[in-house]
């Protein structure tokens, strides 16, 4: 076991950690909790950076009113997409020029996903339907902004979609779903989203549960997931892998939460 980062003592909180793909540097979130601080720079998510040869580490960023929560590289490590609440934004990062483009969301919690192979970039939007507000998941290409927006979740629909991840290959996009409207599932389910013919197809439905927490093996063959039983009088969380061609799923831990594959 090896300490990354120095946070604790220095009255910080470092949370979301994101390898860049060749492995040579962790981004990660920091928010400052010492009063020492000003009210202005305290309590604020703003993306860091570390070196894993050294352990050296430093704000993403040299000016402090631009927010990083929930950083995130590229596939190919040459941006990072942030979401700055002074703006409403998601904020995407070219690591070379500095340059940045931002995605205007109200939806603060991280839920974007880069396409492993081209420009297109899904996240989550905060919108407001039937009186309530859910998320939807739309999809712009950062290589042709004026190409315009991309709805995936559709005009009007009571759904609430989340946690957007792309395969490796970029064929299908998968993500969660809840039906709000008594329609379908209330609980989140599993979903994919094909790009080229738009359809949306259940990859894993069970009304008994609800899944989060979803990630994909490199080789794209194994969705792991949390699953917490909502039938029950003491709901537990427990993690399950499925296999996405086969559907064939498994439980590999009970009483466990947030899993993430190894790099």
């Amino acid at each position: 076991t090896r300490q990354l980062t120095n946070c604790t003592p220095v009255l910080a909180r470092c949370t979301a950690p994101d390898w860049s793909p060749d492995g040579t540097r962790l981004i990660y979130e920091r928010t400052e909790l010492d009063p020492a601080f000003e009210w202005y720079d305290r309590d604020v998510p703003r993306a860091w950076l570390l070196n894993w040869r050294d352990l050296a580490t430093a704000p993403l960023l040299n000016d402090s009113s631009r927010l990083g929560g929930t950083p995130k590289w590229s596939p190919d490590g040459a941006q990072i997409a942030a979401y700055d609440r002074n703006i409403g934004a998601i904020a995407i990062y070219e690591l070379s020029t500095g340059a940045r483009k931002l995605i205007a969301t109200l939806d603060d919690v991280g839920d974007y996903a880069f396409h492993p192979q081209d420009g297109r970039f899904v996240y989550a939007q905060l919108i407001q339907v039937a009186g309530r507000f859910t998320s939807v998941l739309e999809m712009v290409d950062l290589r042709d902004p004026s190409s315009g927006i991309r709805r995936i979740s559709g005009e009007g629909s009571a759904v609430e979609d989340r946690q957007p991840l792309w395969k490796p290959d970029g064929k299908r996009l998968i993500f969660t779903r809840r039906v709000l409207d008594g329609s379908g599932i209330p609980s989140a389910q599993i979903y994919a989203f094909d790009p080229e013919t738009e359809a949306i197809t259940p990859l894993l439905q069970d009304a008994n549960y609800f899944h989060g927490a979803i990630s994909l093996d490199p080789s794209g063959r194994y969705l792991l997931m949390q699953r917490v039983a909502i039938n029950t009088a003491q709901p537990v969380p427990s993690i399950w892998i499925l296999e996405l061609a086969s559907g064939r799923l498994w439980q590999i831990a009970e009483n466990g939460f947030l899993p993430r594959w190894l790099p």
